[in-house]
């Protein structure tokens, strides 16, 4: 069974940035593999194209250099990421990012759902 939580911004002052749910993984995002795919970033020059160049060569990339460009410096419009435990060919976690106000969390680990249902109270859960 797979749960997904959709997180999405109420109001303009909403956060459902990248980064803020990325902090509810700690280290084990960083010790993760991450492919992303679709993905559009804008911000800081020089930074968000990695995240294109990455996306575009269906590249995996390690966990802590992930986590040093999905910054708050960064803001990811639209794409696809997955985190992968390493040696795992399934992904334990998969963040769908739709238009900057919308976040998918699809994973088994209920202790994530918890963890974003604190941060993100109205949120909703679909069990599939």
């Amino acid at each position: 069974m797979f749960l997904s939580i959709n997180l999405i911004a109420e109001n303009k002052n909403s956060d459902v940035a990248v980064p803020k749910v990325l902090d509810v993984f700690k280290d084990r995002g960083k010790a993760s593999l991450w492919k992303m795919e679709y993905v559009e970033a804008c911000g800081w020059p020089g930074i968000f194209e990695q995240l294109h160049t990455f996306s575009d060569n269906n590249e995996y990339v390690e966990g802590r250099e992930f986590y040093s460009i999905v910054t708050p410096k960064i803001q990811i419009i639209d794409g696809t990421f997955y985190a992968f435990d390493s040696k795992e060919t399934e992904p334990w976690l998969t963040l769908k990012v739709i238009d900057c106000s919308h976040i998918d969390v699809i994973t088994e680990e209920d202790d994530i759902i918890t963890a974003l249902r604190r941060i993100y109270p109205n949120s909703e859960i679909v069990e599939f």
